[in-house]
C-alpha cells in the first residue's frame, strides 16, 4: 500500500526528473542515478516511500524545478541542505536514516555517506569541503572552513574543525587521528 501511495503522489517528480536528466541531459539531475544505484533492488517509487528524505535530494538534483516541487510536496523534516544552489554534491550519496542531520558544505563529493544527527557547517562564516569516499558516523559535527580529504571515516560524535588529511579515521572530542594510510596512529588534529 505505501509503494502505490508513492507512485500516485511522486509521479510529477518521476516526469520531472527524466525530463531534466534523459532530455536535457542536466549533469546535476543524472547524478540522481548514481544515489539510486545504492539501492538495486527498489525503484524510484519505492526509494522514496522508504527513504523519504532522498525526496530532499531529488530537489537539490532538480535546481529550479525541484523548488517548484518542493512547495507542492514538502520537505523531509529531518533531513536538510542549508548549502547554496551552487554547491557540489557529488553522486552516490547514501544517507543510512539521517534524522536531525544538516547539510551544509561548499561541496561534499562522490560516495558520501552518512548516519543520523550529523551537522556539516557553518564557523565563523565558512563551511567545509567534504571530499570522495567520506563516511560520517551518528552524532558527529564538521565545523568551519575545512577540508576534509578523500577516503576519510569520521566517527561516532566525533567533533571536527581542523583539516582532515586523505586516507585516515578520526574519532573522539577533541579529534584524533587514529589511522591512516592503513597503519595505527594518535595524532591530534
Amino acid at each position: 500500500m505505501q509503494y502505490f501511495f508513492s507512485l500516485l503522489v511522486h509521479w510529477p517528480l518521476y516526469l520531472a526528473l527524466k525530463l531534466k536528466a534523459d532530455v536535457l541531459h542536466h549533469k546535476k539531475a543524472l547524478l540522481w542515478y548514481e544515489d539510486a544505484a545504492n539501492f538495486p533492488k527498489q525503484n524510484f517509487f519505492q526509494l522514496l516511500a522508504k527513504r523519504p528524505y532522498y525526496r530532499e535530494i531529488l530537489y537539490y538534483r532538480l535546481g529550479s524545478l525541484g523548488a517548484f516541487f518542493r512547495h507542492i510536496y514538502p520537505a523531509y523534516e529531518h533531513f536538510k541542505i542549508n548549502s547554496p544552489r551552487d554547491m557540489v554534491l557529488g553522486g552516490g550519496i547514501y544517507l543510512d536514516h539521517p534524522y536531525y542531520t544538516v547539510l551544509n558544505a561548499k561541496s561534499i563529493g562522490k560516495n558520501f555517506k552518512t548516519k543520523h544527527m550529523v551537522t556539516i557547517g557553518n564557523n565563523n562564516n565558512q563551511i567545509p569541503v567534504i571530499g570522495d569516499n567520506v563516511f560520517i558516523g551518528c552524532g558527529a559535527v564538521v565545523l568551519g572552513g575545512i577540508v576534509v580529504g578523500d577516503n576519510v571515516k569520521i566517527g561516532a560524535n566525533c567533533v571536527v574543525v581542523k583539516n582532515v588529511p586523505k586516507n585516515c579515521t578520526v574519532v573522539g572530542s577533541p579529534a584524533y587521528i587514529v589511522k591512516q594510510n592503513g597503519m595505527k596512529v594518535w595524532i591530534k588534529l
